[in-house]
C-alpha cells in the first residue's frame, strides 16, 4: 500500500488555499468572432474594402484596429462585433482615412447621406450622386419606379444636418440595374448593426432610449421615447433598412420629467421642446 506523508498533505491544502484558481471555459469560442464577423454581410459589403484586424482578448473585450474609408465605417464595425455572441465590449482603435469631418459639415453630411442610401432596403435599385452645400442635399440618378417611390424625402431630411433635400432620378427598367435582380441574406448581427448606425444618424436619435435585437430577420425596439410621433419615425426608419422583415416597437411613451427623474435623458429643455414640437404634441 502506498505511504502518504503528513507532510505532503499539508503542502498540497496550503497550495490550494494560496493559489490563484484557474477556471478553464468548457466551450471557449472567443478565437471564432473575429471570423464570425468577417463573414458578416456588414464585413462582406460595406466593409469589404476597409482594413480592419479583430483581437480578442481574454476577457472576449475585441479590439479593432485598422483604417476605414468613411466614418461610418467606423461606427458599423463596432455595432457589428459588439452584436456577435459573447462579446462583452468593443474598444474601436479604428482610423479613418482623411479624418472624421463634422457631421453636420457639408462634408459629413455627404457621408452621412451616401451611407443611408447604402443601408436602404432598395439601394441595389438606386444609382445616385450625391452633393450638399450648406446643409442642402441634391440627389441626381436612376431608379426603378418601386425604388423611388420607397425613398421618400423626409428620408433623407431627417438625418443629421440637412436642411433641404432635392431629389431627380430617371426610371429605368430592372435589366438596367443588374444588382437589383440578386437575392441577398442579410444575418441579424448586421441587422442590428445597420439599424443602430441608422438611429445614430438621425436628427432625432436623442428624443430615445432604445435596445434592438433581431431574431431570424425580426427587429425588436424597447426603451423609451419622448412622444408618439417618435415612436412611430424610428418604426418607418427601421422599416426602410436592409433584410428587416418586421419589427416589434416594444418602446414606452415617457416625459422628459419622468425621465430625468429615473436618470435615463439629460436633454436640455430647449432641445427637448424644439424636437417635440417636430414630432407633435405629447401625452
Amino acid at each position: 500500500m502506498l505511504k502518504i506523508h503528513p507532510e505532503i498533505l499539508v503542502m498540497a491544502a496550503l497550495a490550494a488555499i494560496l493559489l490563484p484558481e484557474v477556471v478553464l471555459p468548457a466551450t471557449d469560442s472567443s478565437h471564432l468572432i473575429p471570423i464570425w464577423a468577417k463573414n458578416t454581410y456588414v464585413f462582406q459589403t460595406y466593409l469589404a474594402k476597409d482594413s480592419i484586424t479583430i483581437e480578442m482578448m481574454d476577457n472576449n473585450i475585441a479590439i479593432l484596429t485598422g483604417r476605414v474609408s468613411d466614418s461610418p465605417h467606423q461606427i458599423l464595425a463596432q455595432e457589428t462585433v459588439e452584436g456577435l455572441p459573447g462579446v462583452i465590449r468593443v474598444d474601436n482603435n479604428l482610423e479613418v482615412n482623411g479624418g472624421n469631418p463634422d457631421a453636420i459639415s457639408d462634408s459629413g453630411i455627404g457621408r452621412n447621406v451616401r451611407t443611408m442610401l447604402m443601408f436602404h432596403k432598395y439601394s441595389n435599385d438606386i444609382k445616385a450622386v450625391v452633393s450638399v452645400r450648406k446643409g442642402a442635399v441634391r440627389i441626381r440618378g436612376v431608379a426603378s419606379k418601386e425604388a423611388y417611390k420607397g425613398l421618400s424625402t423626409q428620408y433623407i431630411l431627417n438625418i443629421k444636418g440637412v436642411n433641404a433635400v432635392d431629389i431627380y432620378m430617371v426610371f429605368v427598367t430592372n435589366s438596367a440595374l443588374p444588382t437589383c435582380s440578386v437575392k441577398e441574406i442579410i444575418d441579424d448581427a448586421s441587422i442590428t448593426a445597420i439599424a443602430r448606425v441608422a438611429l445614430q444618424l438621425n436628427r432625432s436619435n436623442n428624443t430615445t432610449v432604445t435596445k434592438i435585437e433581431t431574431n431570424n430577420g425580426i427587429v425588436t425596439i424597447s426603451g423609451v421615447a419622448l412622444c408618439e410621433g417618435a415612436k412611430t419615425m424610428i418604426d418607418t426608419l427601421i422599416g426602410t433598412m436592409k433584410g428587416v422583415k418586421s419589427i416589434e416597437n416594444n418602446m414606452v411613451i415617457e416625459d422628459r420629467v419622468s425621465l430625468i427623474k429615473r436618470g435615463l435623458h439629460n436633454m436640455p429643455g430647449d432641445e427637448l421642446t424644439s424636437v417635440k414640437e417636430s414630432f407633435g404634441s405629447t401625452p
